[in-house]
């Protein structure tokens, strides 16, 4: 499906003569109102038409069926027929709170070349079960410089994307430089609803939308977002009752950024999962619900239940982004960070996480067996964080594991851990199984136990040594090679000038900063073979950090 529906965003070239329609109250209109002028436009012989709306018209109680074998445009912009295009004009379309969506898409019995594009409108006030202010049931539809805003909806108040058996012409949704916002959905997605179709996103406001699951977002049944362009796409302030504040994801579903666009989420609630709640019970092991993230920025969602929950064959990835970039404020880039209830949970049925190049900081928890940073229980698959910050975070533990002897060790490497104000052990467990750490070329320093008695077991990855641990550790263990430091370490978590751990660590392959730059390596005269500063972040520009040079 998603092979041919990349070929219906291709839109029909204008090699053909298209229709153009006027609808306004001036003398240069060809129609005094936008359902006659859609009559008449899907009538037309011609296989593209334009429908111009001049904000002199009134354009309300609107619920308009589209289901011509034909592209169609309906663009706002104008303030009058004879006026020329003005892109900040935004022409409302209303459905006056009465029942029916404002726009109903079928393409059902359609071609491939046909389409419908909504550019320039502020959509709002439709009222439909599914998708109150736009319904797409068949067809490609891109949305242009629009707005879709106070719709209701039990499936997607703003948009629903179902297709249902309407599977002649598949389609799918674009979406570029739109804002879908205050709109409510009692049941399933209070901005976007998506069964079985691909979404794409160049750049968008997701932001104020509520529903019961899925505040902004709801995608199931193995529909798709895709970051297409540069960004960035909000998703802010929306608010779920149960799961999924910003987005929630089942069946197969994914959120891809692919292409390094800025992502924002954040100030979203909800109960489990205040940013996302990624589920793929039921899912089989080649098909995970899946997020993947780079350059994304999650901060300040609020939730009983960790900011990011997953459960079942789901995968959560976040990744740092590209090199040399400078955020807001000269902020980091790719972050977790400021919640309550816990940054992260991962819960049974092979569900995975990988944290790279990521700065997890300031996230809190107030419940005792619930870790500030990841909470991890039953069968998982891999729980991965890399070439990170973690610093901050506070409560009674960082990390909280309750994994049987059957599921992989979970992986701290070439991370920094540093200035987290927790109350008992860094790690953890909340049961009998050993849920085992594995650490390598990471710095660790904290003023309470890393791992206190009858705690997580901890190891080193094989060939590594940690630069920098506490003097509370009781890490043990003939294999883990760690410097007892005294002095600790810069306002950037660099080790000290004059510190034990400078230099402790031989260069590991593949290690990077929160920029995904290299991690520095220092070439002093007694020793150019280069060993580096593993763990440390590396947040300015200039590289040598240790006084040899």
């Amino acid at each position: 499906m998603r092979s041919k529906s990349l070929l219906l965003f291709t839109f029909m070239a204008c090699t053909a003569q298209a229709a153009t329609f006027r609808v306004g109250t001036d003398a240069a209109c060809t129609h005094s109102s936008l359902s006659t002028a859609i009559t008449a436009a899907e009538a037309s012989a011609d296989p593209a038409s334009s429908i111009l709306l001049a904000s002199n018209g009134i354009y309300t109680n609107t619920h308009q069926t589209l289901d011509a074998d034909k592209s169609l445009t309906i663009r706002g912009g104008y303030s009058s027929c004879s006026a020329v295009f003005n892109s900040n004009l935004r022409v409302t379309v209303s459905g006056a709170g009465s029942a029916g969506s404002v726009f109903t898409v079928d393409l059902s019995g359609a071609t491939a070349t046909a389409n419908v594009t909504f550019d320039t409108l502020l959509i709002r006030d439709g009222n439909n079960f599914l998708g109150g202010g736009i319904n797409v049931r068949s067809g490609a539809v891109r949305l242009i410089n629009s707005e879709v805003r106070n719709n209701v909806g039990n499936l997607g108040a703003g948009i629903s994307v179902a297709l249902g058996s309407n599977k002649a012409n598949p389609g799918g949704l674009r979406i570029e430089r739109s804002f879908i916002n205050n709109n409510t959905g009692a049941t399933l997605g209070g901005g976007i609803y998506c069964d079985d179709v691909e979404i794409k996103i160049t750049s968008a406001d997701i932001v104020e939308n509520q529903a019961g699951t899925g505040g902004g977002i709801y995608l199931t049944n193995f529909c798709s977002v895709d970051m297409v362009g540069t960004g960035p796409l909000y998703l802010r302030n929306n608010q779920a009752t149960n799961e999924g504040g910003g987005a929630y994801l089942n069946g197969g579903a994914s959120v891809l950024n692919t292409q390094n666009a800025r992502v924002f989420i954040d100030g979203n609630r909800a109960q489990f999962g205040g940013a996302m709640y990624v589920d793929g019970l039921g899912m089989p092991t080649p098909t995970p619900t899946r997020v993947a993230l780079s350059y994304a920025w999650i901060r300040g969602n609020t939730a009983t239940v960790a900011a990011v929950s997953v459960q079942g064959n789901a995968r959560f990835e976040l990744r740092g982004g590209p090199a040399f970039v400078r955020c807001e404020n000269g902020d980091y880039c790719t972050r977790i960070s400021d919640h309550t209830g816990g940054a992260i949970s991962v819960f049974g049925a092979s569900a995975s996480l990988l944290l790279d190049a990521v700065a997890i900081q300031n996230n809190t928890s107030s419940v005792a067996t619930q870790g500030a940073v990841l909470d991890a229980s039953g069968n998982t698959g891999t729980l991965e964080i890399r070439n990170s910050l973690i610093t901050g975070n506070q409560g009674a533990r960082l990390v909280t594991l309750e994994l049987p002897n059957t599921v992989p060790d979970v992986l701290i490497n070439a991370s920094t851990l540093v200035a987290n104000p927790i109350t008992g052990s860094a790690f953890a467990r909340t049961g009998s199984h050993p849920s085992r750490v594995n650490l390598g070329h990471s710095i660790i320093f904290h003023s309470v136990p890393v791992n206190a008695s009858a705690a997580a077991t901890i190891s080193a990855l094989p060939g590594t040594c940690l630069p920098l641990v506490n003097e509370n550790t009781s890490i043990g263990g003939p294999s883990i090679a760690r410097v007892a430091a005294t002095t600790g370490l810069d306002a950037n978590f660099f080790p000290n000038a004059t510190g034990n751990a400078t230099d402790a660590c031989p260069v590991a392959a593949g290690a990077v900063d929160l920029n995904q730059r290299t991690r520095s390596v220092d070439l002093p005269f007694s020793n150019l073979l280069g060993p580096q500063d593993q763990g440390a972040q590396e947040r300015q520009f200039e590289l040598f950090r240790d006084g040899f040079e």
